[in-house]
């Protein structure tokens, strides 16, 4: 939170610094529009904890959408400056050879990036590197994993979910339908179990106890089973 708050500042302040020293500049009005479009939303009228929402940023994005296009001319503006530079002490040949050195290095990092997102192990094992503290990532890890039939790895990929973030309910059902399929249907209920004291939302709700339905029938306790389809559904 604190970082956050130090961030909004510098933010604010360099659109103050911009503007005092150009009042017609697009950063500031950029950053203006976005804080005041978004004030509503965020502080005045319903505060809302969910703001990767797009729709909710819908209004604030046009300023960030104008202060984007005062970048990209400044950046343009500021390229075709160097490159009259370059060609007048080094002639046309040099300029398009460092625009084809760029045109290489842009291809092969996008190479590089499409082959990374058509692996999504490699892709969430990334993720996990950058940010090894969030639960959430180990999970969609365990899950490309399962998916590659990766399954001891999956398996522990889910418990680092569980060691970081105690209410994460989706890695405990994970798990217990891991063990379910595997024939180790008391274990797999210890997980479902465990699930029930956890936060979930309605979706994950009607699949856990449908998953403990199945074990307990599984286990011939028809009356556990039907109690808990029933909730399911």
């Amino acid at each position: 939170v604190f970082i956050s708050l130090l961030s909004l500042v510098a933010i604010v302040m360099v659109g103050i610094a911009l503007w005092v020293y150009n009042k017609r500049n697009l950063v500031s009005f950029g950053l203006c529009w976005f804080f005041i479009a978004l004030l509503p939303r965020v502080a005045f009228f319903a505060p809302s904890t969910e703001l990767v929402g797009d729709y909710k940023t819908f209004l604030a994005s046009i300023g960030m959408m104008v202060m984007l296009a005062g970048i990209v001319w400044y950046v343009v503006d500021w390229l075709c400056t160097t490159v009259l530079h370059i060609e007048s002490k080094l002639g046309w040949g040099a300029v398009s050879l460092v625009g084809c050195w760029g045109i290489v290095v842009l291809l092969g990092a996008t190479k590089m990036h499409a082959q990374l997102c058509q692996n999504p192990v490699a892709f969430w094992q990334r993720e996990v590197a950058h940010t090894p503290q969030h639960a959430r990532n180990f999970y969609y890890l365990a899950n490309a994993l399962q998916a590659q039939h990766e399954t001891q790895a999956a398996i522990d990929a889910y418990q680092q979910a569980i060691v970081l973030d105690e209410a994460y309910a989706d890695p405990l059902i994970a798990l217990g339908e891991i063990y379910q399929e595997q024939g180790d249907v008391h274990r797999a209920l210890s997980f479902y179990l465990k699930a029930e004291k956890k936060k979930y939302s309605l979706a994950l709700a009607s699949r856990l106890f449908l998953d403990e339905g199945k074990a307990y029938l599984a286990l011939q306790d028809l009356d556990a089973s039907e109690y808990a389809l029933k909730k399911s559904l």
